[in-house]
Order: C-alpha cells, then structure tokens, then sequence
C-alpha cells in the first residue's frame, strides 16, 4: 500500500476521532494536541 494512501486512512481516523470529541472537552490538552496535528 502506498504511503500517501495509508497516511490519508490515518489522517480520515483521526478527523473521525476529533470529531467524535464532545466539544466540552475540546479545551483539554490532548484534543487541542490532536487539534493542532490535524491542521497541520
């Protein structure tokens, strides 16, 4: 498998992930972490 395909699984899991983050939480280290990779 490609690298740019396996690279785009892990970003849409990780996207899925935030997004499953209540926002009351988004406040918390962690998920400003994640927050912050994602962007990139």
């Amino acid at each position: 498998m490609p690298d740019g395909y396996r690279t785009g699984l892990v970003r849409l899991r990780a996207l899925d992930l935030y997004e499953a983050i209540p926002t009351a939480h988004h406040h918390e280290r962690a998920v400003r972490v994640l927050r912050d990779i994602l962007a990139a």
